[in-house]
C-alpha cells in the first residue's frame, strides 16, 4: 500500500508539472502580492490545504484571512472581498461554488487550484491553475494540491525577500527569547 499511494502521489505531481500554465501561475502570484486582502477557501479535505496556503502567506503578507464556516455566515467574512483563493476537488463543493460566484460578482479576482477546467468554480475563475488528484483509494491525493500551494507561498515569498528576511529575523529572536522551539 505504501509504495503504491507513493508511486500514485509521484505520478500526479508530474501530471501537475506537465499540465499546470506557467504563465496562469505567475498572474496568480502577481495578483496575490498586488491584493489588499486575500481570501483563501478550501471545503472538506480542502480545508487543511486552504489552511496551509494561508497560514504561509499570512506570514510573508499580513493580509491573509482563511475563510471559516464554524464563524457565522462565510459571506459575511468576505463583503470587501478583492482576490479569493479557492481549492475544489471531486466531489466539488456547492457551498465553494456558491461562495466564487458571489466573490465573482462583488469584482474579486479568482484564483482557483482544481483538477479540471470543467470544475464548477473553474468557469468563474481568472487563474486555474490545475493539479492531478487521480486517486490510489477511497482517499482524496491532495499531494499535488499542497505542493502548488508550497510553489505559491514560494513564489510570493521570493518577491518580498528582504521584507520576510527581516521579519524571520524578527520571528527568530522571538522563538529563542520565548522557548518556542527546542
Amino acid at each position: 500500500i505504501l509504495s503504491k499511494v507513493l508511486k500514485s502521489d509521484i505520478d500526479n505531481i508530474r501530471g501537475t508539472l506537465d499540465e499546470i500554465d506557467p504563465k496562469a501561475f505567475k498572474n496568480a502570484s502577481e495578483e496575490i502580492l498586488k491584493a489588499r486582502k486575500i481570501y483563501v477557501l478550501g471545503m472538506r479535505s480542502s480545508h487543511v490545504i486552504a489552511q496551509y496556503l494561508g497560514f504561509y502567506l499570512d506570514l510573508i503578507l499580513d493580509n491573509v484571512q482563511v475563510l471559516r464556516m464554524d464563524v457565522g455566515d462565510v459571506f459575511e467574512q468576505i463583503v470587501r472581498i478583492n482576490i479569493l483563493i479557492v481549492f475544489s476537488f471531486p466531489r466539488y463543493s456547492k457551498k465553494s461554488y456558491q461562495v466564487v460566484d458571489y466573490a465573482k460578482n462583488k469584482g474579486a479576482h479568482i484564483i482557483s487550484i482544481t483538477d479540471s477546467y470543467f470544475a464548477p468554480v473553474a468557469c468563474l475563475s481568472d487563474n486555474t491553475l490545475l493539479v492531478k488528484s487521480n486517486m490510489a483509494s477511497f482517499v482524496d491525493s491532495l499531494v499535488p494540491a499542497m505542493t502548488v500551494a508550497n510553489a505559491l507561498a514560494i513564489s510570493v515569498g521570493m518577491k518580498e525577500k528582504e521584507e520576510i528576511t527581516k521579519y524571520f529575523d524578527d520571528l527568530e529572536q522571538i522563538w529563542k527569547k520565548y522557548s518556542v522551539y527546542e
